[in-house]
This record gives structure tokens, sequence and C-alpha cells, in this order.
């Protein structure tokens, strides 16, 4: 056998065509009973992330790495005829009503999706790795799509830039594994928030915050309390899941002419940055007589009900390993 049953987290799940198993003694019996399947196939415990490939019977397979252990496990019988694309995108979102399709607002999805169904001559679907808000910019989003055209990357991203409006760009694709998800396979993200210190510009009032002054040293005091892993409550606004995510990552970045906080973490609820940024702001210019912990520890909404303004926010990077 490849690994060993400690190998697995004790929620591990396993999905193997529309079967579902759950549990790591359960996942474990099902591997054990097929490990003629898993001969030759190596698995790295050293870092988070996905591994993609065949099985030696010709099924495909992923196999996803949390915290050195296997969080879970994906089989396909079937091969499919399609080709998977990954592909990168950027996107101003002024004039959106967010990524997502709307039945009838502009979306960054529907544009796609309009571009991509025309190409193939049938309605064709795409997934993005973030839902983001109407408003909300994308230097780095990342989509996949199938298809069984045989046509190169390069012609894929000339199709593309070709038909997209001026407010949308592809700048990247490849080829990837048939069982790659842009939006389930995402290992982390970083989106960054700009805020305008100096002159208010009414060129950039829908790239920034224009929040004039504010305790620079106190900013970053209270972005600190956010690194971790915390029950965002406080943060959420309608989400019935776990409210449990871990930020890697919340730095200050000085430039000449603003400033940008950089969130990276596994995940992020919908407008949560928006309200922790809000309260950032508010705390760093003592207009809130509270901590960002404080807030946190709330676990409701009663002190942060207030967003901030959604052109300010950048999905700058999506990791899949």
């Amino acid at each position: 056998m490849m690994f060993k049953m400690t190998d697995l987290t004790e929620n591990c799940g396993l999905k193997f065509n529309k079967l579902v198993f759950l549990n790591q003694d359960v996942v474990f019996s099902f591997c054990e009973e097929h490990q003629e399947w898993f001969d030759g196939i190596s698995i790295c415990f050293d870092k988070d992330g996905l591994s993609y490939g065949s099985l030696s019977n010709g099924y495909l397979y992923k196999i996803g790495i949390r915290d050195r252990l296997i969080n879970r496990i994906i089989i396909m019988t079937k091969v499919p005829e399609s080709k998977r694309v990954m592909m990168k995108i950027s996107y101003d979102g002024t004039d959106f009503s967010g990524f997502q399709v709307q039945s009838k607002d502009r979306s960054v999805q529907g544009e796609i999706e309009s571009i991509l169904s025309d190409i193939h001559q049938e309605s064709t679907r795409i997934v993005g790795a973030s839902r983001t808000d109407a408003g909300v910019h994308a230097l780095g989003q990342v989509i996949h799509f199938d298809t069984l055209r045989n046509d190169s990357i390069e012609k894929w991203l000339h199709y593309f830039n070709k038909r997209l409006p001026n407010d949308v760009h592809a700048f990247e694709a490849k080829f990837t594994h048939p069982l790659f998800h842009a939006r389930y396979d995402v290992l982390k993200k970083e989106y960054r928030y700009r805020l305008n210190l100096k002159e208010y510009n009414p060129l950039m009032r829908h790239f920034e915050w224009y929040v004039g002054d504010l305790d620079l040293n106190r900013l970053e005091e209270e972005c600190e309390h956010l690194i971790g892993t915390h029950d965002f409550t406080s943060f959420s606004k309608g989400e019935k899941d776990s409210k449990i995510r871990t930020i890697f990552k919340a730095d200050v970045v000085k430039h000449q002419e603003f400033v940008e906080i950089v969130f990276e973490g596994d995940g992020f609820l919908r407008y949560m940055i928006r309200l922790i940024v809000f309260s950032l702001v508010k705390i760093s210019q003592g207009e809130q007589k509270v901590t960002m912990k404080d807030l946190l520890n709330d676990l409701n909404r009663k002190r942060t009900t207030h967003l901030a303004p959604a052109g300010g926010l950048y999905l700058s990077r999506v990791d899949y390993e």
C-alpha cells in the first residue's frame, strides 16, 4: 500500500465517480481493497497542495495534502474526450455586477461564457476561482473550461482577447488535468486593498478608497490580530457554512502615493475583506475605540456594519501549490 491509515486525516473524504466515502477508516478500507490501483503512485507529504495523475489501471486521480496528511481523494474511471483549459484573467470590475453570471446584469462570467459558447456553437460554462463582488477588480482571477477543440493555447488566448471587452483581458493559459477545479482546488488566495492617504484623485475613484490621514503604525498593529485561524463571524454576511478561516498574511505595504493592505488566506467569506478594511481604517483614524481582536471576539455584526468601497479591492493571486 502506498500509504498508511495514519497518513489520512480523520475526516478524509474519497469520491469514486459519484460515490462518496467519508472518514479515515472507510476511505482507507476502500484504498486497501483496491491497492493494486495505486501501484507506482508517489505522494509528496512535504507541502500542502494537490497531485493529479492516472492510476495503474488508467483511472484519473486527484489527491489533496493538508498539514502532511491526505485530506481528500478523487477517482474518476472514465477519461473525458474533452480537454480542460486553465486560464488567468484580469478585469476592471467597475461596470460589472460581479464575476458570477447574473440573469439581467453584466458579469465577467457572462461575458466569457458568451464568447466561449459562440466558439463552441453550444452553451458552455466556465468555473472561476473567486466570485468577486460588484466593483471589485482582479489582477489574477483563474477560470477553467472544457473543450473538444484541438486549438493551441496561443489560439485560445487570441480568440478571447480579440473578442473580450476592453475591461477584461486573458493573459495566461494552459491545458491541465481533467480533475483540476479552479474553485475547489485553491490552496490560498491573495487580495489587495488600496488606500489613498494623500490627495483625492477623481481619476482613481473607482480603484482606491480615499481615506485621508490615519495612523500607519496602528494599522500595522491591528492587522497582526488577523493572522492565524479565527472565527470570522463578525466579518461575514449571509454565510451559512463555517466562518472559520486562516489568514497567513495581513501586511501593510507603503507606496509613494498610496498604501496597500495585502491579505493572504486559505479562503475568504463574502464581504469579509471589505468589512475588515472598514474597521481597520476607522480604528486607525481613532474613530472606533476598539481593537480588531475585540471585534473578532464579538462573533456578531453589531460593531461591523459598514463595508469599505468595492473599488479599492483587487483579487491579485490564486495559488494551487
